[in-house]
């Protein structure tokens, strides 16, 4: 007000000068507040990659064999090198297929006795098995779940 040389009648007359501490405070608050969300958002993200790059460790570490497939399709998400040297395949021969593209069930029906038993129960137990290598011979008899 003293700059622009107005009158001042009533301090808590709606004028431009009186509201604009309130949007400023708006603001400033608005803008902690995202920041603090964006920072715990940063923090969360940070732990779970690191849990995620800790399991992904024990996973290819382990000296037994191990395969994630997906339930419904068969389709392989990873593999472990304790099944690359069993199986004799690779790492990018097995990207993206089936496990029944890559004919790695000597008996196609215990896969889908497995499925049935974990869609029933959730899990399984000592289901006993056989699966074939690379070359086609029977290599090894496993515990499936």
């Amino acid at each position: 007000m003293v700059l622009t040389n107005r009158p001042i009648e009533n301090v808590f007359s709606p004028t431009y000068f009186n509201i604009i501490p309130y949007f400023d405070a708006l603001i400033v608050s608005l803008l902690w507040t995202f920041g603090l969300i964006i920072m715990l958002n940063q923090r969360l993200n940070a732990g779970m990659s690191e849990a995620n790059e800790d399991l992904q460790l024990i996973f290819n570490t382990s000296p037994d064999a191990a395969i994630i497939t997906r339930l419904e399709d068969g389709r392989i998400i990873d593999v472990n090198e304790g099944y690359i040297s069993i199986t004799g395949y690779s790492r990018e021969e097995m990207a993206g297929k089936s496990s029944l593209d890559i004919n790695i069930w000597k008996n196609i029906a215990d896969r889908q006795e497995i499925v049935g038993i974990l869609q029933e129960k959730g899990f399984c137990n000592n289901f006993e098995t056989r699966f074939r290598k690379k070359d086609g011979t029977e290599n090894y008899r496993v515990n499936v779940c």
